[in-house]
C-alpha cells in the first residue's frame, strides 16, 4: 500500500518515549535484623564507656550445725563490670553539582538525582548494619565455596550479604593472610548459582592467587592496620556466641557463667527434641526464657518437613502446604520459678536470608540490646553545621556522609545462644 505504515511512524513520526514513574530496586536490600534487635535508650556511650554490672558470685555461707558448733564461715558476693564502647560506621556521598541537580525540572522519573542518591545510600547503610548483626565485628560478608586464581568469577556458600558494586578484601579462613581486593561487577551476582562476578577494571580484576575454599570476604579496609581488638564494626551474634572470645572485656575462661549456650547439630536436621531442650536448658542455666529466634528461611523448610512427617492427615481434602508453622515448648505443671507456661505472645521469630545457613540464634530480649551513640533511630546525615552537603574545595562538587555510632550490649551472655552446624537443604542461595 501507499502512504504511511507503522514502521514509518516508528522511524520518522517523532513519537515520544513514555516512562513509568516507579523506579524498582532489582536487589533485595533488607534491614530485618537491624529492626529486630531492640534498641535500649538507657545505654549511654557519652563518657569513658558504658559499664554493665554483673553479679557473678553470691554469699554461699549456707550450712547446718549442731547446737555447740560455730556458725558457717561467711563467704563473699562478687560483681564485675562488662564495658562497652560504640563503633563508628559511615556511608559517604559524592557528586558533581550538575549531576546532583539532574531531575530538577522533572527530567527523572522519581525526582532529583540527589534525592535518589540519598535514599540509596541510607538503604545500603541500614542493609549493611543489619548484616553486621550476624557477624564478628570484623566486616565479614561471605565464605568462598569454589575459586580458581585468575578467573573472573567464583562461588560462595551464600550470596545474601553480597551486593553489586561492593568492594571487598579477600582473606584466608583464619583472617590472617590477605590475598587481595576485588570489586563485584555491576552486572551483579547469579543468586541461584551463588556465583559472584568480578569487576575486571578494578585491581587485578580476577580471583587472587592462593584463593581456596573456606576463604572469607570482608568489607574493604575492615582488617587494615589499627583494627581494635574487638573489630571496627558492631560485635554481632557470631562474636557474642563465640565462647573463646571476651565480650565486654569479660573472658569466659575467667568467669564460666559468661558463656553463650551452644548446641552442635553436627550436620543433622533441627527437631522438636532439640528445641525443647534449648528452652529447658536455657531456663535452667540463666533463669530466662527464650523469646527471640532468628533463622535462615531454609531451616524453616527443614522444620516443616519434620512436622509433615509427624502429622496424619484427616480424611477429606489434602493441602500441599501450610499457612503457618510454629513451636510451643511443653510444660508439665510449673517450673522451678513457679512459671506455669510460656507467653506465646512474647515469642518473636525472624526469618532472614542474611542469617547464616547452618545457624539458628536464640536469646532472651533482656539479655541483648543495641545502644546508639549521639543520635537515636539509625543512621543520620552529618549536618551539625546546618548543611547537609558541603562543596569540595576547588571543584563544583558536593559531599556528605551518613553517621552511625552504635554497638551491641550483652547484659547476660548465658541467655543468648545458637544452634550451629545444622544440615543445609538443597537449593539455598
Amino acid at each position: 500500500m501507499s502512504g504511511t505504515n507503522l514502521q514509518d511512524v516508528q522511524n520518522f513520526g517523532l513519537l515520544q518515549r513514555q516512562y513509568s514513574n516507579d523506579v524498582i530496586y532489582q536487589e533485595h536490600y533488607a534491614n530485618a535484623a537491624f529492626a529486630f534487635v531492640e534498641t535500649d535508650t538507657s545505654i549511654n556511650y557519652d563518657g569513658e564507656a558504658f559499664f554493665v554490672p554483673l553479679s557473678m558470685v553470691i554469699n554461699t555461707s549456707y550450712g547446718a550445725r549442731n547446737d555447740d558448733e560455730p556458725l558457717p564461715v561467711a563467704e563473699k558476693s562478687k560483681g564485675i563490670y562488662a564495658q562497652y564502647s560504640s563503633k563508628m560506621m559511615y556511608s559517604t556521598i559524592e557528586s558533581t553539582f550538575k549531576a546532583a541537580t539532574r531531575g530538577y525540572r522533572g527530567g527523572r522519573p522519581d525526582g532529583e538525582w540527589l534525592d535518589k542518591l540519598l535514599r540509596d545510600t541510607l538503604v545500603n547503610c541500614e542493609h549493611e548494619i543489619s548484616n553486621d548483626t550476624y557477624q564478628n565485628g570484623r566486616g565479614q560478608r561471605a565464605f568462598i565455596s569454589t575459586a580458581t586464581a585468575t578467573q573472573t568469577n567464583f562461588t560462595v556458600v551464600s550470596s545474601t550479604q553480597l551486593l553489586p558494586g561492593q568492594k571487598l578484601d579477600w582473606w584466608d579462613a583464619a583472617l590472617t593472610t590477605f590475598r587481595g581486593s576485588i570489586r563485584i561487577d555491576d552486572a551483579g551476582i547469579d543468586r541461584q548459582a551463588r556465583t559472584v562476578y568480578i569487576d575486571v577494571a578494578f585491581g587485578t580484576g580476577a580471583v587472587p592467587s592462593g584463593a581456596v575454599a573456606g576463604d572469607r570476604l570482608v568489607i574493604a579496609g575492615a582488617l587494615d592496620a589499627g583494627e581494635p581488638a574487638d573489630g571496627r564494626f558492631m560485635g554481632g551474634l557470631d562474636r557474642i556466641t563465640d565462647n573463646t572470645i571476651s565480650i565486654g572485656g569479660v573472658a569466659p575462661s575467667s568467669w564460666r557463667s559468661w558463656q553463650s549456650y551452644i548446641e552442635d547439630m553436627a550436620g543433622t536436621v533441627i527437631n522438636i527434641d532439640v528445641l525443647q531442650r534449648l528452652f529447658d536448658n536455657m531456663k535452667t542455666i540463666s533463669g530466662k526464657n527464650i523469646n527471640r529466634w532468628i533463622l535462615n528461611p531454609s531451616q524453616k523448610r527443614q522444620y516443616f518437613h519434620l512436622l509433615v512427617a509427624m502429622n496424619k492427615f484427616a480424611p477429606g481434602d489434602l493441602m500441599g502446604g501450610a499457612s503457618k508453622i510454629g513451636y510451643s515448648p511443653v510444660r508439665m505443671g510449673t517450673d522451678m520459678d513457679g512459671d506455669s507456661g510460656y507467653d506465646a505472645a512474647a515469642q518473636k521469630i525472624l526469618e532472614d536470608a542474611a542469617c547464616p545457613l547452618d545457624v539458628m540464634y536464640f536469646y532472651n530480649n533482656e539479655a541483648l540490646k543495641r545502644g546508639e551513640d549521639y543520635t537515636q533511630g539509625g543512621p543520620q546525615l552529618a549536618e551539625e553545621d546546618g548543611r547537609t552537603f558541603r562543596f569540595k574545595q576547588g571543584s563544583d562538587a558536593l559531599s556528605a556522609f551518613l553517621r552511625y555510632w552504635a554497638n551491641y550490649c550483652v547484659f547476660q551472655r548465658n541467655a543468648i545462644g545458637k544452634i550451629k552446624n545444622l544440615a543445609v537443604p538443597a537449593g539455598v542461595i
